[in-house]
């Protein structure tokens, strides 16, 4: 009885060790300034195909004063590169307040070759901005 308890148990943590393994994640500062917007740091996190990501940054105060949060007056995308070449491409991000910020993400990279299972490394982290309701970032080159 106590045999294929103890084999579970086993079969678990062994399991659990070779889906942790493919796990990986990276944290980086860049000095990326955009319309008066400070992005200061980048996490990025990959479990199996999805790459979680996030964008910290600062929002100065005097370009949010009497702003009214329901209409975001800045607009922002984001692009990450890494040292394999492949990119990921940020949804185009509202804005609505001053003060220290955080935009999260997800990005599959299973039509991709799924090629977030392997350890990445971040080179580059480009941010464009516009100002104004509805307004669309300029395009990466």
């Amino acid at each position: 009885m106590r045999q294929p308890l103890f084999r579970a148990c086993l079969t678990g943590v062994v399991l659990l060790g070779s889906s942790l393994a493919l796990a990986w994640s990276q944290t980086a500062s860049f000095g990326n300034r955009v319309h008066g917007h400070e992005f200061h740091k980048v996490t990025v996190e990959a479990d199996d195909c999805v790459l979680k990501y996030r964008l910290d940054f600062s929002a100065p105060q005097d370009h949010y004063r009497g702003a009214d949060p329901a209409t975001p007056r800045f607009r922002f995308v984001a692009r990450l590169k890494f040292k394999s070449g492949d990119k990921v491409m940020s949804p185009i991000f509202p804005n609505p307040a001053s003060g220290q910020r955080r935009f999260q993400a997800t990005f599959d990279t299973s039509r991709e070759g799924c090629w977030a299972k392997n350890p990445q490394q971040l080179i580059a982290y480009d941010v464009k901005g516009c100002r104004g309701k509805g307004c669309t970032p300029d395009g990466f080159d």
